[in-house]
């Protein structure tokens, strides 16, 4: 039997595989090897259905069974020598074979693309190298290295200097990453859609999700994983600012589309929801956050700013009627909020005449009632 090796790697989780590419998509590229990998406890499962268990490895190689998706594997430490390049659901790839058990018993090779398995389990070390594949092959090779390093220092973050640089990195990182990914595989069938939930793994703080009616892939904030990094610190000011950001977005603590004060109607819009309190919650929160301390000042104005459009804005339609509203305006204004800037403060007084007499300005209110006023 041929000489296994570990350093190659394969890309996880995107496809079905069923080893029926053209032949110009199966071509097997030989590449440097290291040491063969010891048997690892390393759990990898089907992500598509009809997943071929072959003899050897190899797209020509002898089938010996086929098994659903979700059908869990072990590990048996063996990786071929050589990668086989096939394009699938999108994407190019370059991926070695594995052999592995199946619960039945039986044992064979398995194309790695078409499996999803946990980067910190059994091997780490295979599992990280594998990573890598898996990223390069999608986003190149300093993306890759950018986002290796990340993880790293999200992982080493103590204090909450080190999560606030840790977090501005990150946003920098999806920011590059989303636009890999925007219109990448809208081309494609929704059945035969990648599946890139592998990537929350990679850039942890962050989480992927599927948008555009299901045909494109975004990385989204998720708060659930920054609030656990944030009060581990001797800080409360990191802590506060996350807490700050999951009310902004209360319904899963996840940085989506629509915030807290919007209530979302159809598929790409909705309403403002002055009226009900919610914009002066969050600004008086970041208000505080900001007079506690300055460490977050860029995203404490970044979130005002977007509060204070939502009410200001000619083309921002309101849910609640216009005596609730004028109720929160009324209420926001007299707070003298120091966060709010000069220009702020003129723009949230005539916003708030304006709704006074909503019809003469063009403003659309009561959206709740099925009319507005």
């Amino acid at each position: 039997m041929q000489s296994l090796k570990i350093t190659l790697f394969f890309l996880i989780g995107c496809c079905c595989f069923a080893c029926q590419s053209d032949s110009s998509d199966q071509a097997v590229k030989k590449e440097a090897t290291a040491d063969a990998a010891p048997a690892g406890q390393m759990k990898l499962t089907a992500n598509i259905g009809e997943l071929r268990m072959r003899e050897t490895p190899g797209p020509e190689s002898k089938v010996i069974e086929v098994y659903p998706e979700g059908t869990s594997f072990k590990d048996l430490g063996e990786v071929s020598d050589f990668t086989t390049r096939i394009q699938l659901r999108g994407i190019q790839f370059d991926e070695p074979w594995l052999k592995v058990e199946a619960p039945d018993g039986k044992q064979g090779w398995i194309y790695g693309g078409a499996l999803n398995f946990d980067l910190n389990e059994g091997n780490g070390h295979l599992s990280t190298q594998l990573i890598d594949k898996r990223l390069q092959t999608l986003f190149g090779k300093d993306q890759k290295d950018r986002i290796n390093l990340y993880r790293q220092h999200f992982q080493e973050a103590t204090q909450a200097k080190d999560v606030a640089a840790v977090y501005r990195e990150g946003i920098a990182i999806i920011e590059a990453i989303n636009k890999v990914l925007e219109g990448k595989f809208n081309h494609l069938d929704l059945e035969k859609m990648p599946d890139l939930f592998w990537l929350q793994q990679c850039v942890p703080g962050f989480i992927p999700q599927l948008v555009a009616e299901g045909t494109e892939y975004m990385l989204f904030e998720d708060y659930r994983q920054w609030l656990p990094l944030a009060k581990a610190t001797d800080s409360k000011v990191d802590d506060q600012y996350f807490e700050l950001c999951a009310s902004a977005y209360r319904e899963d603590s996840i940085h989506y589309f629509f915030p807290a004060w919007t209530i979302q109607t159809w598929d790409y819009g909705g309403h403002s929801l002055l009226g009900e309190g919610i914009h002066l919650e969050i600004l008086t929160a970041a208000n505080q956050n900001l007079q506690n301390d300055t460490l977050f000042k860029p995203e404490l104005i970044n979130i005002k700013s977007k509060v204070v459009k939502d009410i200001t804005e000619n083309y921002t339609t309101f849910w609640e009627p216009q005596e609730a509203i004028l109720s929160e305006m009324d209420s926001l204004l007299a707070r003298n909020l120091q966060i709010l800037t000069k220009n702020d403060k003129v723009a949230l007084n005539v916003r708030r005449q304006q709704f006074t007499e909503p019809l003469k300005h063009q403003i659309q209110v009561n959206h709740r009632a099925g009319i507005y006023d």
